[in-house]
């Protein structure tokens, strides 16, 4: 049993496997969503300029239509015409073009921002595999899609249903219009339903969208196993990781090995910490932390010290308080002056060594 879980894909997608979906091209999206934006784009561009498109569409057509006295028809004048018709249709509708292009780019930018993979273009048999196939078509996604195309189609006839029977009169008062007036007024009805259309079709899309995130990360989701390879993909084997350690704990160990005898004092906690100062003032602007540790390294320095002669001085607070703030090679900040300066001079009196109080 316990292999068996080890196995089951029970861990949260890590960040690298989900770059590496989305260099493949795999990415949460939902075209439904994106088609109900569209939709709605469209919708209500027309609902909002409709009329004047309209208008300015008619007064071309008329144009085209018309009869200007007996002249001759010319091969070059019917293209002129034709031309001129097809420049107003594009200037015309070129607005209404444009609001529905930058929504289907807006629509897939918001779920997946933007994505430029090739990998889908790339053959595969498991496409045209008829086994995968029917098992694509009988899968749990499947159901779901096909749940969710049922509540689309209800919505549709629901809506439709309210919308035509709220405007039941309006429509059968079409009949005793003019044709302007039947166009004008069936439009309006017709956009208005598109509308409410359009919005029901948006809510169960976002709906359909964060379904499709769900099932995104459900379809990524690691074992055990593949999360320990994982790791030692981005991290490198554990061994190769021990004896990195181990090389830089010996590196650390030969320079303060190094550089301790050649302190002017260790500073301890006094068993946790341990700080080897050493000051050159002729070389240095402030004293200099040459060498540091916790606990083991903190032993360490200390006997060190002790096989040096080097002083070792007790300072618990002081002691903490360089180990956090400043890192070996350093020169100590200038809040630290003073106390170092008073723990020097201790030194210096103690080895009948001059003390230059002014340099720190």
């Amino acid at each position: 049993m316990a292999d068996e879980s080890y196995g089951e894909k029970t861990e949260a997608p890590t960040p690298r496997r989900l770059e590496e979906a989305r260099e493949r091209g795999q990415v949460p999206r939902s075209a439904d969503l994106t088609a109900a934006l569209v939709m709605f784009a469209a919708v209500g561009s027309l609902y909002l300029v409709g009329s004047q498109v309209g208008h300015i569409l008619l007064a071309a057509l008329r144009d085209l239509l018309q009869f200007g006295g007996f002249q001759p028809v010319t091969i070059p004048g019917i293209t002129a015409d034709f031309l001129r018709s097809v420049k107003t249709f594009c200037l015309a509708i070129g607005p209404i073009s444009a609001i529905i292009a930058v929504a289907a780019v807006a629509a897939n930018l918001i779920q997946s921002g933007p994505v430029f993979s090739t990998f889908p273009l790339t053959p595969s048999f498991e496409k045209i595999d008829p086994f995968k196939g029917f098992e694509r078509i009988f899968s749990k996604r499947s159901l779901v899609r096909f749940v969710t195309n049922m509540a689309k189609l209800a919505a549709i006839v629901w809506i439709s249903y309210v919308a035509i029977t709220s405007d039941f009169q309006r429509v059968v008062a079409l009949a005793d219009m003019s044709v302007e007036q039947m166009t004008s007024a069936g439009a309006e009805v017709i956009l208005g339903l598109g509308l409410k259309l359009s919005a029901i079709f948006i809510v169960l899309a976002v709906l359909d969208y964060m379904y499709q995130r769900w099932q995104f990360h459900q379809d990524l989701r690691m074992s055990k196993q593949e999360l320990r390879e994982e790791l030692k993909r981005m991290e490198g084997d554990p061994l190769i990781r021990e004896q990195r350690r181990h090389i830089q704990r010996q590196i650390a160990m030969q320079r303060m090995a190094a550089e301790v005898p050649k302190a002017d004092a260790v500073i301890t906690n006094p068993s946790h910490y341990a700080i080897a100062i050493r000051y050159d003032p002729d070389a240095m602007a402030a004293p200099r932390v040459v060498a540091k540790g916790q606990d083991f390294m903190a032993k360490r320095i200390r006997e060190i010290a002790l096989e040096h002669g080097v002083p070792i001085i007790e300072k618990p607070a002081l002691a903490r308080a360089l180990y956090r703030a400043v890192e070996v090679g350093r020169e100590i900040p200038a809040e630290f002056y003073k106390a170092v300066a008073e723990v020097l001079a201790f030194v210096y009196r103690l080895t009948n060594r001059h003390f230059k109080p002014s340099a720190v």
